[in-house]
Formats: C-alpha cells, sequence, structure tokens
C-alpha cells in the first residue's frame, strides 16, 4: 500500500527542500561580485581596448577607462555580454581594485533571472505542499485506513506496466463508491476484484490507496 508513493513524496520532499536552502546560497555567493561592485563600487566610463578569444566560447576582455585625476587605466574586465572592441559602457570599479572593471548583467537578464528562479521556487513550494499531503494521507490510511474489495470498472494504460482504473466498493456506511486507482505492478481486468484501503479525514473527505502485492 502506496510503498511507491510513500518513498517517492519523502524524496520529492527532501529534494525540493534541499534545492530551497542550497538554491539561495548559491545564488548569493555567485551574485556577491555583483552586490558588492553595485553597493561599493564607482562608476565609470568605459571602452573595450582589447577582446582576446581563448578557445572556442571563452574570451578576456581588457577595457580602458579615466580617473577622476586624469591617469588611464587599462583594465582586466568581467563584461557580461559580448564584447566588441570600440563598445563604450558604465563599468564599475572598487577603490582598492581600481585595475579591475565590472560591468553589469543587462536589465533584460536579471529579469528573465528572477523569474526562472521565482518559476523553480514555485514549483518547489507546490511539490513540497503536494509531498506533505501525500504523506499525511498515508499516515491516515496506516492508521485507520479499511481494508475492502472493489470492483474495477475500466482500465486505462497510460504507459507500460501503468493502468489507471476507476473502481467501484461500498464503504462502511454502505455507501457505493467509485474511485480512481494506479496498477503498477500487475496488469488489471475489467469486471475483477482489486484490494484498496480507504478512510475519511476529519474533513471528511474520502481518501484511498491500492493495495497491490
Amino acid at each position: 500500500m502506496g510503498k511507491n508513493k510513500g518513498y517517492n513524496s519523502m524524496m520529492t520532499f527532501i529534494y525540493c527542500l534541499i534545492i530551497l536552502v542550497v538554491l539561495p546560497v548559491s545564488i548569493f555567493i555567485g551574485a556577491r561580485k555583483t552586490i558588492d561592485y553595485r553597493l561599493n563600487g564607482t562608476p565609470v566610463d568605459a571602452e573595450v581596448a582589447v577582446v582576446t578569444k581563448i578557445g572556442r566560447t571563452a574570451y578576456v576582455v581588457e577595457a580602458i577607462y579615466y580617473d577622476d585625476g586624469g591617469r588611464l587605466h587599462i583594465c582586466e574586465t568581467v563584461y557580461n555580454g559580448i564584447a566588441h572592441v570600440g563598445d563604450r559602457f558604465t563599468g564599475y570599479v572598487l577603490p582598492d581594485v581600481p585595475d579591475k572593471l565590472y560591468r553589469m548583467p543587462a536589465l533584460w537578464v536579471l529579469i528573465v533571472f528572477l523569474m526562472l528562479y521565482g518559476g523553480l521556487v514555485l514549483t518547489c513550494v507546490i511539490l513540497l505542499v503536494k509531498s506533505f499531503k501525500v504523506h499525511r494521507e498515508n499516515r491516515l490510511l496506516s492508521e485507520k485506513g479499511i481494508i475492502a474489495k472493489a470492483v474495477i470498472l475500466n482500465v486505462n494504460k497510460r504507459k507500460s506496466f501503468v493502468y489507471d482504473c476507476f473502481v467501484n466498493f461500498t464503504d462502511s456506511e454502505g455507501t457505493q463508491q467509485t474511485v480512481m486507482v494506479t496498477f503498477t505492478k500487475s496488469v488489471p481486468a475489467p469486471d475483477t476484484e482489486c484490494s484498496i484501503v480507504y478512510c475519511y479525514t476529519p474533513k471528511g473527505r474520502l481518501i484511498h490507496d491500492l493495495i497491490e502485492l
């Protein structure tokens, strides 16, 4: 009863929890340079002077700028984009590292990133809620479940060895109930019997699971 469902929900819960904890930390570490330059850096007008290709996709960018005293600086540059010689941009310089330039990522990149991040977080939260719900229902079935015989009404093959079936059974109050169960270990057939376990939540909602040996 629900062994695979319970295990899968537990693993989903663990993975989502890890993602929700690790992802913000990883993002902060990755964005630490951007935050540091934005908060502590000084903006300067800069121009790309040299673009050197390293390997197939990597590039080393050097740019120049003049400080407030009129001195020329030739800087290793984090460009955050595709650079071309002669491109002018606003770079940021830290006071104690005047020969390193940082160009902020484009606004659209940040927007796309935030949208993807928000979508991932929302997905993880939804999966966490669903996993908790499955865990709670499995515990209720284990503690208060009633075993009943059900008749298979129809069989819908979702994929190899996975069959969604509507089954009919009579609960302890004598009420006919029709619910859907999923077979993953055997091949069901219409008008045959199977075993299920069911109970009612404190709010009166019927929950159930297939007993498949």
